[in-house]
């Protein structure tokens, strides 16, 4: 399988480590049109870097969002595919990352497979 499905895949520097033919492990696979929530103890906010790390034989895109209330979501940037920086909006805060599966339903794993994201500039 290209990568898991173990959330905790995503947390912690980039892991991700191919054991062959359709095998692997250290991602998360997000499936069609999934998504994944992550929080953070600690507030973001302005002049950060959101990086999102997407592994697999084949690229599939996917959206990053952010919160601050974990309900209401804004949309930062969508990548088409790999390894993809996003900055947040100046005076934005945030304690949520939402990353959503493009939808591109192909491949015998399909969905983005997520590696790890890194927050950039966070003291």
């Amino acid at each position: 399988m290209a990568a898991g499905n173990d959330p905790n895949e995503v947390l912690g520097e980039p892991n991700w480590i191919s054991l062959g033919t359709c095998r692997s492990t250290g991602a998360l696979t997000l499936g069609c049109g999934g998504n994944i929530t992550l929080g953070f103890d600690n507030t973001l906010s302005e002049s950060l870097e959101i990086t999102v790390f997407e592994i697999g034989a084949m690229v599939d895109g996917y959206t990053v969002l952010v919160s601050s209330d974990g309900i209401n979501f804004n949309d930062v940037g969508t990548s088409t595919g790999g390894d993809s920086t996003f900055s947040l909006v100046s005076g934005q805060t945030i304690n949520f990352v939402r990353i959503v599966d493009g939808e591109e339903c192909a491949g015998a794993n399909p969905g983005a497979d997520i590696d790890a994201v890194a927050i950039i500039g966070l003291d």
